[in-house]
Parts: C-alpha cells; structure tokens; sequence
C-alpha cells in the first residue's frame, strides 16, 4: 500500500495484510501513486532489525513507555519496548516493528510515523504546523493550536456536523508552495469530558477508546468522505472562548504569531529546522487574513457562525 505524503513523495508500506489492514483506519492509504508522483520511500516491516537494535540499545532502567532516538550521519532509529522504527539515507528506506500488544497504540491511538514524516517532510521544504484546518466547498481555515481555546472540540464540532477536516492537530506547509495545507492522519481525537457538548451527535460506539479518558474517531473508518489531503487556506482563526454569542474582528499579525508559537515548540520536539519553522510561520501571518473568533458556550452555534464566517471569505482577500 502507498502513503502519499505530497504530490511528489509517497511511502510505499510492506508489512503484513492485519498490519495493513488496520492502517487503512486511521491512514489515507492508496493501491498506487499519483503520476506526478517522482519519489518512493519504502517502510518495510522487520521484527529482526527490532530484535537487533533492542538487544543492542535497550537499558533495563527504561520504563514501558520510554523512547529511544538517536540521530546519525545516514539518517535515525527511534525504538521502545515493543516498537522500532528507522530511516536511512544511504538506502532511502525505512523499516518498522510492533509487537502484538502494541498494535492499537501504536496504530491508531498515536502518531507512530511524526517522526518519519517529520524527518522526510522537513528536508523537501515542509515545516510542521501545529493547527487544526477545517473547511468545506467554500474553502478551508487554519486554526492555530494555541493551549485550551477550543481548537479540538471546534474541528470535531465540525466535523460532526458535517463539515470536512484536514487536521485537528498538525499538518505541513511548504512556503514555496503558497498557503497548501497537508495532513495524514484523519482522526478526531476526544476526552470524555467534552462528550456532553457534543449531545445526540456523537455516537460513542463509532470511538475507539485508548484509556479512560482519551477516545478516537476514525474518519477512514467512520467517515472518509469528509477527510481532504491537502487543502489551499483561506484565513488564521485564532480561538478564544468566552460567554456571549459568537462574534470576530481581524487582527494583526503579530497576533497570529503568538497563537502559532506552539508549532515552534514541536518543530523542536521533533529535531525539525527551527528556522524554516520561524520562516514558514512569519510566511503565513503576513499572507493569510488573520482573524480572532470569539466562540459561545453553544457548540451548534459556533457552528453555523464558522459555517457562515468561512463563507464570506473572499479568496481575494489574500495579501
């Protein structure tokens, strides 16, 4: 199966048919390329690269849920107790491994590849950007993922209600490429705190629950039709959530800044090129309206008012 990161860069993944199988919920998975297509990375599963390097590297000091990352001159391994995970330049492919009882963490309730793709993305002119991008056949926005203003609930409102999603938490950009979106994981994710808010349109059957509290929403699975790869950004909304009816006003620059912060923090996490980071979110702020919507209690509310506000939107509004 092939993962198709860019037009220009696709992941061609081996690895057993339950392997696939349950990649295809959580990953926008493909049968072939596109045309455009000019380079394929092969990510090929192999439980004996994963035996070698945890006998080589595994320290009985570490914990279950400990990482081990270490970055060469030909490229990078990532390994834990049940999961490996490596890239090389020299041969331009990568193998990967988990172990039975870590199929379903490692699958679907998390992000096993940020790395992989960090890593690829990064060095063909993507940054990793730390938002939500919703949208529908009016067009897309960007939602910066600024800590506890309502980015996560908004994108799964949205997408309860019909609406298409991208991201609800990170995706890349390529300044060269103008104000292109990409995003490759389609999945929602939910703390059963917030369900109340979401009344008879959540069906908790159709989540997959990683602990007590944290839950998952499987576009592929669920809904795949309202998942888009790449998507072209009309405007910045910088959340804020406060107690009266919805309402926005356009703000600066530097505004939109502060709300991007977050992306630079894990542009570092995740050995990512700080100053293309600093680049791309300057590229954005200063060619992106940026506006700051305030968002009511009133999760359906929020909704027809975003609905309505991307919708006035004119794309020649662009600076």
């Amino acid at each position: 199966m092939f993962w198709q990161l860019t037009e220009k860069l696709a992941i061609e993944i081996v690895a057993p048919i339950s392997i696939l199988d349950t990649l295809k919920s959580s990953l926008l998975l493909q049968t072939s390329t596109t045309i455009s297509t000019q380079r394929i990375i092969q990510l090929e599963w192999n439980e004996v690269y994963y035996t070698t390097y945890y006998q080589k590297y595994w320290k009985k000091k570490y914990g279950e849920k400990d990482n081990v990352v270490a970055n060469n001159y030909d490229g990078f391994f990532l390994i834990g107790n049940g999961f490996f995970l490596n890239y090389s330049i020299s041969s331009d492919k990568s193998y990967f491994f988990i172990s039975d009882n870590l199929i379903l963490d490692y699958l679907v309730f998390s992000y096993p590849f940020s790395k992989l793709l960090v890593y690829l993305l990064n060095r063909e002119g993507y940054s990793p950007i730390h938002a939500a991008v919703i949208g529908n056949n009016s067009g897309f926005v960007m939602i910066p993922g600024k800590q506890f203003s309502g980015k996560s609930t908004t994108a799964a409102t949205w997408v309860l209600n019909g609406g298409c999603l991208l991201s609800d938490d990170t995706c890349f950009v390529n300044p060269n490429y103008g104000n292109y979106f990409f995003g490759h994981y389609p999945s929602l994710r939910l703390r059963e705190k917030s369900f109340p808010l979401f009344g008879d349109k959540l069906d908790r059957n159709k989540l997959k629950q990683k602990d007590q509290s944290k839950y998952f929403y499987l576009l592929q699975e669920q809904i795949p039709q309202q998942f888009t790869p790449i998507a072209s950004i009309k405007a910045i909304f910088c959340l804020e959530l406060h107690e009266d009816k919805p309402s926005y006003e356009i703000v600066n620059p530097s505004t939109g800044f502060n709300y991007l912060a977050s992306s630079f923090a894990f542009s570092s996490q995740h050995g990512a090129d700080n100053r293309l980071c600093i680049k791309t979110m300057r590229y954005l702020v200063t060619e992106l309206p940026i506006y700051k919507v305030k968002l009511s209690p009133n999760l359906d509310s929020n909704f027809y008012f975003l609905e309505q506000l991307i919708s006035s939107i004119d794309p020649l509004e662009l600076k």
